[in-house]
């Protein structure tokens, strides 16, 4: 790690080289997380100063900018480090990126990008390493208990990045029957957005394999409550599909995806009945989808 840990995901926090707590008064953590956030590109400083003290006159607020760059230089370069932290001359303000500084956003975007391209049932035991360390960075919401209309986009940003990679290892919990890990994941992702209806299609799948049907049925209940309560809308067809299938016990622990890539490729040596049994159960579930797609048909009526 730099030489300066910052931590924006939940509530904010800068540690020095010695893991010591930098205190920095409330505008210079402003701008100092609002410069890490938009690190990839300079700021003109009239800008900066409007979009910081929109409030004040221009020129009082380009005087305010100048002395809390100048806290901000004070605070973080002690001791003086030969890259400094901002690059700046008389119109713009930039983060030097080659300086020494771990930041948890950083390292959560790179986690997504390394396994955003690659379903969740077919990522590889490193790719689910990386995705897990990343959901376990995410703390709470960007900058918990901050209200400045310049962060709300980020926070969901980073919301949205951290509900899709725990979607993604929930996938990745069904296609390795680790089913009560990835019922944490959802639980993880409806405390943030409890209407998301992904999330409760994929609970009720967990719940299903695990051999809790019950608690599965229970989890329609919930979605279904939670989509009118928060939404004013009902559960999606798919969703409805699902529910009549696990009351149908015509739920299938195999995807297709999974049998392209050889069923289970963290597991090579599959016994051949156990092949054999779950193509039967793939085979019985691509019926009763052919019978539902030809339902569709009919409703529409369309001719196939």
């Amino acid at each position: 790690m730099g030489r300066l840990q910052v931590r924006l995901l939940g509530k904010p926090q800068v540690q020095g080289v010695d893991r010591s707590v930098v205190l920095l008064p409330m505008k210079v953590q402003e701008l100092f997380f609002y410069l890490l956030l938009n690190r990839r590109r300079p700021h003109d400083r009239d800008h900066l100063a409007e979009q910081l003290w929109g409030d004040a006159m221009p020129a009082r607020s380009k005087k305010y900018l100048r002395q809390t760059l100048w806290q901000l230089q004070t605070a973080v370069d002690d001791p003086p480090s030969s890259v400094p932290l901002l690059l700046l001359d008389r119109n713009w303000v930039h983060i030097n990126l080659e300086t020494e500084i771990w930041l948890d956003v950083h390292e959560v975007e790179q986690a997504f990008t390394a396994v955003c391209d690659t379903p969740g049932q077919l990522l590889s035991s490193a790719q689910v390493q990386v995705a897990q360390k990343a959901v376990d960075m995410y703390q709470g919401e960007l900058l918990t208990g901050w209200y400045q209309d310049w962060c709300i986009i980020e926070r969901e940003r980073f919301q949205s990045i951290a509900l899709a990679l725990l979607e993604k290892l929930m996938d990745a919990c069904i296609a390795r029957r680790h089913y009560e890990n990835g019922v944490e994941y959802g639980m993880r992702v409806l405390h943030y957005d409890r209407a998301r209806e992904r999330t409760h299609r994929l609970l009720m799948r967990l719940y299903y394999l695990a051999g809790n049907r019950s608690a599965a049925l229970r989890q329609f209940d919930q979605c279904a409550a939670a989509l009118v309560e928060e939404l004013n809308v009902k559960p999606a067809q798919r969703t409805l599909t699902l529910y009549e299938q696990i009351r149908a016990d015509q739920i299938t622990a195999v995807e297709p995806r999974e049998l392209r890539q050889g069923l289970m490729p963290d597991n090579p040596a599959i016994p051949t009945s156990q092949v054999v049994a779950e193509l039967k159960q793939l085979q019985s579930h691509l019926a009763v989808l052919e019978q539902e797609v030809k339902m569709l048909i009919q409703r529409l009526n369309v001719s196939p």
